[in-house]
């Protein structure tokens, strides 16, 4: 499900920079508490990942996180000794996770392929923000390595309800759903 009409690239840039957080966050700084819920999300996601992909080991892992907002999601990888590096185009959340030590860029993963390819790409809820999907998932593989694992996560169309509370907040945004 697309709404339609799209926003522009351009369009889309300045509605995640400018409207986006204030909207859905009700603030356009990262305060503490969505830092912390971003950081307990990523201890959900690096238990899922290290619990379903047996190829994980001793070695050093690289994660990186596209539309990290604050870049909480990175702190578990990091404290289990990962690599780890994010990117948004929120420059406001990225300055709280910067703030925090992080290493975040402000751009889309095309700014990260300095970090060299990763082990695991994580893409939660931002897959759905793509005004190119299909162009924006073969970038995404140029900097993954052969072997390496992409974590998605998408909205349901049938649980906005507990997601947004309110089905208009969650079409108004510029949006695809992928139904199964």
């Amino acid at each position: 499900m697309w709404t339609n009409p799209r926003m522009s690239e351009e369009s889309l840039n300045m509605f995640y920079e400018v409207d986006y957080r204030p909207i859905y966050v009700g603030k356009t700084r990262a305060l503490n508490d969505f830092f912390l819920n971003q950081v307990q999300h990523g201890k959900n996601i690096y238990k899922f990942v290290t619990q379903h992909v047996t190829t994980y080991s001793e070695q050093k892992l690289k994660v990186f996180d596209i539309g990290c907002g604050a870049g909480g999601t990175l702190v578990t990888f990091l404290e289990s000794g990962w690599s780890a590096f994010g990117c948004d185009i929120g420059e406001e959340y990225l300055r709280r996770g910067i703030d925090e030590g992080l290493v975040l860029e402000y751009g889309d993963v095309v700014t990260l392929a300095k970090y060299g390819p990763a082990n695991l790409i994580i893409l939660s809820h931002v897959l759905e923000h793509f005004p190119y999907p299909l162009l924006s998932l073969q970038q995404i593989a140029q900097v993954l390595l052969d072997d390496g694992y992409i974590y998605i996560e998408l909205p349901g169309i049938f649980s906005i309800h507990k997601t947004y509370g309110d089905t208009m907040l969650f079409l108004q945004m510029p949006t695809c759903i992928i139904l199964h």
